[in-house]
């Protein structure tokens, strides 16, 4: 859209910038107010040849707002900003090793196995333990070194509660758990 005249084209802008749409979208606005500042400036200084294009977008506000799902205007809107601070937050906690999965999942194993103590494991080798079953006399045997036990959940390489009982007790921290520090295991 062309305007004649400074003033057509400022009358645009302050609709375009409170249609409900722009005040929906903050991001379009602040977007809305750079592009004119550009424009504009550079407009001040060639005044005596003014045509004033205002993009074509600022026009179809109207049809954005009916057109939510795949506009192409919401769908850069949501690209640069929410995806942008998914992306930020999640890096953060993983440069700042505040990854929670693992702290949460350790937390709840340790909940679990709050029924064993060190008198009742008993020591084979090394790295081999024999632990107790919660709710039968069965005992579990635990290889520590490669991160198997034999209970349901161990047998299929998971971190169970028999080896976090290991982990408490005697601060071995078996392969296979992930993202599970040392220090938060026996500490």
């Amino acid at each position: 859209m062309s305007s004649s005249s400074v003033e057509q084209a400022e009358l645009t802008y302050k609709e375009a910038c409170y249609s409900p749409t722009s005040k929906k979208y903050g991001n379009w606005r602040i977007y809305l107010q750079s592009h004119w500042e550009r424009s504009y400036g550079a407009l001040l200084g060639e005044e005596q040849k003014f045509v004033a294009i205002i993009p074509t977008t600022m026009q179809r506000l109207q049809c954005d707002s009916r057109c939510k799902a795949y506009n192409v205007t919401t769908l850069v809107d949501f690209t640069c900003t929410v995806m942008e601070k998914y992306y930020v937050r999640r890096l953060r906690s993983l440069v700042n090793s505040r990854e929670v999965a693992p702290r949460l999942l350790l937390q709840a194993l340790l909940k679990k196995a709050e029924y064993l103590n060190t008198d009742n494991i008993t020591r084979v080798t090394a790295f081999t333990y024999l632990v107790p079953g919660e709710r039968s006399d069965e005992k579990y045997e635990v290889d520590i070194s490669v991160g198997i036990c034999m209970c349901e959940a161990g047998k299929h390489g998971k971190f169970c509660k028999h080896q976090v009982k290991i982990l408490k007790c005697f601060s071995l921290l078996p392969p296979n758990a992930s993202g599970v520090l040392l220090k938060q295991g026996t500490g």
